[in-house]
Formats: structure tokens, sequence, C-alpha cells
């Protein structure tokens, strides 16, 4: 296309005009470009929640996430919150999520049923605002779940006014209305669901399983077998309410039975000086060396609770006796007979060192302690006795180191203790001449730590017998060997005193050192003391 020099002229005049225009105004319309974006940052608005939510009372609930206009991140808060229509606000009972604002309640929350609002807090980057009552929740009435009565096992007194159960516990809307079903024996407050013995109703000692009803404001609710009432014709009694001890020793009751309301304690009415009863057990004692005579003491007992004090007269009568000699020990052989390969020995173990043991033709033990029962008792009739027989044969070496040892004997609670031994012994003691014809030593020995093993025990000589002391005429009839008596009283060196309130091992120990061992008899061994 071919222009013309005025036309070009008239252009070049046209475009620079309108560059120097472009240039005036560029900076105005960037200006205001700026001015306008700070005003499109605004602070949160319009907030909404979905319309009002329903939640049955103590059951947890979360709501949906709001709407709400803001340009960045909003964050979210309870600004505080007001109940309604018999519902109470809580503090801190709501939870809300920052980043969402959605609201929730944890199941078994403290709420009760009421209209619940919520002034909700919302922030972003340009500012914050809160929107009062933004939130609002419905909490209706549930009907009353898992009544539980603890314990599930309780006791109501026959002799105790007032006695009765605690109340129950349960989920659902409060208060509540309690009656008892199907029942006319025991009474329920209405209010607290306390149970109680019905007046002027005679029921027998007893278990009684009883139902309740619960009525609150979302209905009725019936519970089986909801507790366990235990009837009782006393409060506070022993099972055994009589006790024995001797003078002078320690003495515990057993744990009474004891029901009221609350927590229980106990006081002696009196204590004759010397008892005492534990203020929360009930359990009665006497301490060791009391200084109680000989006689009945009844005791009386004042038990406190929640209703107050009542006293239990002659609950417990403590029969204090004076010491009685008792058996507190005893050979045990008394019963056995022969057994061919055993020693029978009763309550004692035989150990024997230098020649071991053997049963003749008779089934009688040589070189060790074994039974005999073809022997003879003081009384003349026949009696097992642990015999420890030696070889006769003269110039054959029979040494012997034979060890007759008991079984545990427990003096714990037991004064004045001593021996009472039947024994014999025979080819020993030359009465013609007075003179002992062989080295045989018989000795009674005790040990306080005996576990098993005669060589490593220490042992007490508590007594050697002489052989003049304890010898018998080798009579021509075998069964007329009679055992001779001793015991601690006639002999003081056999009183175990010294071992009083001790557990000891004791061992009748043969030695003998030359041609052979003289017989050894011991038709009885038994320990009494005062108990």
């Amino acid at each position: 296309m071919n222009y013309s020099n005025d036309c070009k002229s008239k252009w070049r005049l046209r475009s620079k005009w309108l560059a120097v225009l472009i240039t005036i105004l560029a900076p105005i319309s960037f200006s205001c470009d700026d001015d306008d974006s700070v005003g499109e940052i605004l602070a949160p608005s319009g907030l909404r929640y979905a319309s009002v939510t329903e939640v049955y009372e103590g059951k947890g609930m979360e709501s949906a996430k709001p709407v709400v206009l803001s340009d960045t991140q909003p964050i979210f808060e309870i600004a505080g919150g007001t109940a309604q229509d018999n519902g109470v606000y809580v503090e801190n009972t709501f939870a809300i999520k920052d980043s969402t604002g959605v609201v929730s309640l944890v199941n078994e929350n403290v709420l009760v049923a009421g209209l619940y609002k919520l002034d909700i807090k919302v922030k972003n980057n340009s500012g914050e605002n809160v929107f009062p009552a933004a939130f609002e929740l419905r909490i209706m009435p549930s009907l009353a779940e898992d009544l539980i009565f603890t314990p599930s096992i309780q006791t109501i007194s026959k002799d105790f006014a007032g006695s009765k159960t605690t109340g129950p516990d349960f989920k659902g809307s409060k208060p509540a209305i309690y009656a008892l079903v199907d029942n006319s024996q025991f009474a329920i407050d209405e209010n607290s669901g306390e149970i109680s013995l019905q007046d002027g109703v005679d029921v027998a000692e007893g278990n009684y399983s009883l139902s309740v009803k619960v009525t609150n404001a979302a209905g009725e609710q019936t519970f089986e077998d909801a507790i366990t009432v235990k009837l009782v014709n006393k409060s506070f009694s022993f099972t055994n309410p009589t006790a024995s001890v001797t003078e002078g020793k320690e003495f515990v009751s057993e744990t009474p039975s004891a029901f009221g309301n609350g927590t229980l304690s106990f006081a002696l009415v009196d204590d004759f000086g010397a008892f005492k009863i534990n203020a929360e057990t009930g359990v009665i004692s006497l301490d060791a060396g009391n200084p109680l005579t000989k006689g009945d003491y009844k005791l009386s007992v004042t038990m406190t609770s929640d209703a107050g004090d009542v006293t239990y007269n002659d609950v417990l009568t403590v029969t204090v006796e004076a010491p009685s000699l008792q058996m507190v020990f005893e050979d045990g052989w008394q019963e056995l007979g022969y057994v061919n390969g055993e020693h029978q020995l009763g309550n004692f173990t035989q150990f024997d060192f230098k020649n071991p043991g053997y049963q003749d033709s008779k089934l009688r033990w040589v070189n060790s302690w074994g039974l005999n029962t073809t022997l003879r008792n003081i009384d003349g009739e026949k009696a097992p006795t642990a015999e420890m027989k030696g070889k006769k044969e003269a110039g054959v070496n029979t040494e012997n180191d034979d060890w007759l040892v008991s079984g545990n004997i427990d003096l714990t609670d037991v004064s004045e203790p001593g021996i009472l031994i039947h024994i014999f012994q025979l080819y020993v003691w030359d009465v013609a001449n007075s003179v002992a014809k062989r080295s045989d030593k018989v000795t009674i020995k005790v040990s306080e730590d005996f576990e098993g093993d005669v060589t490593t025990a220490n042992w007490d000589t508590l007594y050697e017998f002489t052989p003049e002391e304890i010898y018998q005429e080798a009579y021509t009839s075998y069964a007329q060997r009679i055992p001779l008596v001793f015991d601690y009283n006639s002999k003081n060196e056999l009183s175990l005193k010294t071992y009083e309130g001790k557990v000891i091992t004791i061992a009748i120990h043969v030695v003998a050192e030359d041609q052979s061992t003289g017989d050894i008899g011991i038709q009885k061994f038994q320990i009494f003391g005062l108990k």
C-alpha cells in the first residue's frame, strides 16, 4: 500500500501523543489496582452450623463441619455457652476442633437434659469475630441403664435400727424414682434407692435377690436381680463365741462378722486390764505374758457406724486356764509291728556308722535300732519296743555307733518340758562284782540345728546313763525284760527347760568300742510339758 508523505506525518503525530497518554495513565492504573487488592481481605463472617442437633443425655456426639466466609484458613474456638430448659452449662465439657469447627461431646459426659447454645469465635489473618449462639444442641432425657449397687451383695442386720444398703448408681437422666418389684419384705427409699427391712415384717435370715424399677424423665426401666441382700440377726458376732487360752499365753480371736453403714470402728467396754481390740477389724487379742488368772472373761464390744454407737454384750467369752501337763511328743512306734526290711521306728529314724544293721532269723534287728514286739511293758503286757542288739560272740569286734533320732519337737508354746523314758540294758553290768563288763555308753543328746545329717549337727549331751542304773538281768525268758522308768520329775537331768520356746531334735546315742554291745531297749519315749 502507498501512502502520501502528508498521511505519514499525521500518523507519526498521533502515535506520539498516544504514547504520552499511556505513560501518564499507567501509574494511575497500577495505583488503583493496589488499593483494590487490600480491600478484598475480610474478617470471618457468616458462620453457620446445621439445624439444632439432638443427642440423649450422657451420650457422645460430633457435629457437622460448619460453613464460614473467610479468605484465609479460619481458626475456631468456644467463646462461651448457655443452657436453657433445665440444662446446666459446664465449662470445658464441649470440645471444638480448631481447624474445622466440628463440635463434640464424649460419652458419659455430665450434661443434663436441656438446650445448649455455644458462642463460637473464628479468627483468620485479617481479624476475628464472635458468633453468639452459633451452635445449638438439644440433650434429650435418657432411660436408666447399667444400674449398679456397690457392692452387689450387701448386709442388713435385724437387730440394728437403720440398717440399710447403699443407694445405687446408673447411667441416664436424673433424678429418678426407685421401686422394688414384687417384694413386700423389704422397702426402698424412692429418692435414694437405699434398701431396708420392711417395718413389722418377720423375715428369716438368708440371702434375698431383689429387682428394682427406675423411673425418670425418659420413662421406666426394670433391672432384674439388681442386688443381693444378706439378712442377718446380729450386726456384730463371732462364729465361735467362746475361746480358751492358758495363763500368760498369747491369744488372737477370729475376725468377727460386722455390718453397718459407713466406716465401722470397734472398742471394748471392759478390757480387764489385758485384752485389746483392733479398732478397724474387731479382732480381740491378749499379749504373751499377760497378767490374767484362771477364769471366764465375758467381753462386750461397742460398734460405731454412720448410724451411731451400738453395744453388743457378751459377744465373746474367753476362758483363761491354768497350765496343764500335756504330752507334746511321743515315740510313735506303739501301734506298729514287724515289717521285713523296715526298722518300724515311728517318729524316730536310726543311723548306724560302725557295723551295718541286719535282721536275724526272728526278724529282730542286730547292730542297729529296730522294733521288737515280744517284750513286756512295766505292766507286764506286750508292747512294741525300739531295741538295739549287739552280737554276743566273744572275741569278735562288734563296735557300734548307733543313733536313734527323733523328728522335730516343737517347744515354742511349752513350759517346764521334760522326758519320760522306759529303758533297759542287758549283758553290760556285772551285778555280782558291781562292775561294767563292756564300755557301752548310752546318751541322750539334743540338737537345735539338726537337718538330717547327724554328723554336721551340733549336739548337747543332756544325760548319760550308767550301766548300773539301767541294767536288767538276762532272764531265762527273753520276753521278761521289763524296762526301768525315768522321768524329769525324778531325774532333773531329763528336764528340757533350757530349750523352752525352741524347736529341737533328740537322739539316743549308743557307742561301744570293744567286744560287743549289750542289748538296749526303749519301750516308751515321751515328752511332757505345761501348756
